[in-house]
């Protein structure tokens, strides 16, 4: 399935859309970008299976139930509109098909459980870490299977694990009529700005991992005025054969784990003249304390007006609510979801639903 051929047709009958456009758009047009939403269903099975992001981080020895909450929104959809039962299941690290204690979904499912009624809690039953199975992530038909007994429907709302070819993500779907969920929806919405983005279109990509990001420096290349490169990728880039006219790649600090003073001024410069930001991964070693352009990019953005996208793992760590709570930034909840997405128009779970979709 590629959504965004669907996205380019419709937005050539509907007019260039922009951020708010997107907030507000038709749900006759959006629903045709994906296979299949749960907003769009008129009535539900008595039984659900509902894929959650439960992978939850630690901040100060306690879970950071911020991602909890976008998962309840599906969720208490499906409770109000009368489902009787509400299997909901998710990960949490990575235990390599090992039961780790510390990587329990039991605190995950009080957490979830007080936030809703007495009387709704009895009919939601959280399944343990599915990473504790070594099929999960060999997408092993016999877990879907049994993940899919007894359920008339299943919605993914984990899209930041949905570039992943996991029995949960792909195995399931193929079994049971599927749809995504609000939270999944809302991902892809804000996603389609930087589809048609107002310009200057300025994308900033930072961190590690070459191999994973290469592709997105490629496609925006495309699609940007100005791809901006910090973080280790500065180094890593010395060793492909990349050069485009619109790519900039910042100069490290002494220490060589950190952007210097002067590519945070250059950085800024650019950040001033845009009219659509994404950005992805820290500008530094944030994990050794290495924080000056991490914390220099996130102060920048919140000079900033325009539509900001922002991906989640390691950047999103690092941001703080002054800058989340604006109303024209966007924190996505997936990392190397949004960078498969933007990447290549699409992501497996997507997919999957696309060929078993439950309208």
């Amino acid at each position: 399935m590629k959504i965004l051929s669907t996205y380019y047709r419709l937005s050539t009958a509907f007019g260039r859309a922009n951020y708010s456009g997107l907030e507000n758009c038709s749900q006759i047009w959006y629903t045709a970008f994906v296979s299949s939403t749960l907003t769009s269903l008129h009535s539900l099975p008595s039984s659900v299976l509902l894929r959650l992001d439960l992978d939850l981080p630690v901040l100060n020895g306690e879970l950071d139930l911020s991602r909890l909450e976008t998962g309840l929104l599906s969720l208490k959809h499906l409770l109000d509109k009368g489902v009787q039962h509400v299997r909901v299941i998710g990960h949490r690290g990575r235990p390599e098909g090992k039961k780790v204690r510390a990587l329990s979904l039991k605190p995950v499912e009080a957490a979830l459980k007080a936030r809703l009624s007495s009387e709704q809690a009895k009919r939601v039953e959280v399944l343990e870490n599915l990473r504790f199975d070594a099929r999960e992530e060999a997408n092993d038909p016999s877990l879907a299977k049994e993940l899919a007994k007894g359920s008339g429907l299943f919605v993914n709302d984990a899209f930041a694990s949905s570039h992943r070819e996991h029995t949960s993500i792909v195995g399931v779907p193929a079994i049971l009529p599927s749809v995504i969920g609000l939270h999944f929806e809302s991902e892809l919405k804000h996603l389609h700005v930087a589809e048609q983005p107002n310009r200057p279109f300025i994308v900033l990509i930072g961190g590690a991992k070459i191999e994973t990001k290469l592709p997105l420096i490629t496609r925006m290349c495309e699609k940007a005025d100005v791809v901006l490169v910090g973080g280790k990728l500065i180094q890593e880039l010395e060793h492909h054969a990349l050069a485009h006219r619109k790519l900039i790649r910042g100069k490290l600090d002494e220490s060589g784990l950190d952007i210097s003073q002067d590519t945070v001024s250059q950085f800024e410069r650019f950040f001033a003249m845009a009219k659509t930001i994404v950005w992805n991964g820290p500008m530094g070693k944030v994990e050794d304390g290495h924080l000056f352009g991490t914390q220099a990019m996130v102060t920048a953005l919140k000079k900033s007006n325009v539509p900001i996208i922002i991906g989640g793992g390691d950047t999103e760590v690092y941001l703080d609510s002054e800058l989340t709570s604006k109303s024209n930034v966007f924190v996505s909840s997936g990392g190397g979801a949004m960078l498969t997405y933007l990447s290549q128009g699409t992501v497996v779970g997507l997919e999957a639903i696309a060929k078993n979709p439950a309208n």
